[in-house]
């Protein structure tokens, strides 16, 4: 059914002078969107008569300007498209990027597995001597046991340490074991997602949490042993976590968003997070 009044309605009306009043200051695609608009489904674009086998009525139906911006032409598409989406939402809180730093101290080499929430960027980090499947799902476990909520989703890179390499993926290793990391995915039921193959910047976010450990710790200060770099390591982590206020989370700190959330949907934790905050509550 036809609607009283369509954007097609306004532009033909108020185009004119809209253009005229702002002369200069549109671009060359934007005129050509209202240009579309305007003719869309008119005489302008040509059209094709439609007949009724039965009673012979006959109806002219004019072709659509098929412009992506056309709310007519293309807004049946974008709701299908929308509502296709809508089974890739998430609930808030429930989406982590994992992967894996290398940083170095006088003694040698240390890696982190480094995790961190996609929308309330709470972060949980674990300081390891050597990686590898048992060392990842350990990590796994401890985050597990560091958020209060229940997670429903995990990204990783392809590194073995997450998954079987490539080589393997359509092999007998594949198709009759079950890796280490996935196997602790399914016992806590968390979906495991992987980036795809060369491109790394899909897990972006932990990424720059990276850079950021780096750029608190091994970059700016010197550490005599490794004890040193993990004591410093944990207060990092708990200033970021539970005092530093982030402009995406409006003022809030990662921790008092998990708060927040919890008052409006205490169905999604495990535990009562208030209880868990390693400071005092004011």
């Amino acid at each position: 059914m036809r609607a009283a009044i369509e954007v097609a309605d306004i532009v033909r009306a108020a185009g004119p002078a809209y253009r005229s009043a702002r002369a200069g200051h549109l671009s060359l695609d934007q005129l050509k969107v209202m240009s579309a608009i305007e003719t869309c489904r008119t005489a302008a674009l040509g059209g094709h008569v439609e007949a009724c086998s039965d009673c012979g009525h006959q109806r002219i139906a004019y072709n659509s300007c098929r412009n992506r911006h056309c709310p007519r032409c293309q807004g049946a598409a974008a709701r299908t498209w929308l509502e296709a989406q809508k089974t890739n939402l998430l609930p808030i809180g429930f989406y982590f990027h994992i992967d894996i730093a290398e940083v170095q101290t006088a003694k040698g080499k240390l890696y982190l597995y480094v995790a961190i929430d996609r929308t309330r960027k709470f972060a949980v980090v674990q300081v390891v001597r050597k990686t590898g499947r048992a060392s990842a799902s350990a990590f796994l476990v401890a985050q597990i046991e560091a958020v209060p909520h229940r997670i429903h989703t995990v990204l990783t890179d392809n590194g073995i340490q997450f998954t079987f390499p490539p080589r393997y993926a359509d092999g007998p290793t594949a198709r009759y074991m079950t890796h280490m990391f996935n196997m602790r995915c399914r016992e806590n039921g968390i979906e495991h997602r992987l980036t795809k193959i060369k491109h790394p910047w899909t897990n972006g976010q932990v990424e720059r949490m990276n850079r950021t450990i780096k750029e608190a710790t091994v970059k700016r200060f010197h550490y005599d042993s490794h004890g040193q770099f993990e004591a410093h390591l944990v207060d990092f982590i708990n200033a970021y976590n539970y005092g530093r206020r982030l402009k995406t989370l409006k003022g809030l700190t990662p921790y008092e968003y998990i708060c927040k959330i919890w008052t409006s949907e205490p169905e999604r934790f495990r535990l009562v997070p208030i209880h868990q905050t390693p400071i005092l509550n004011t």
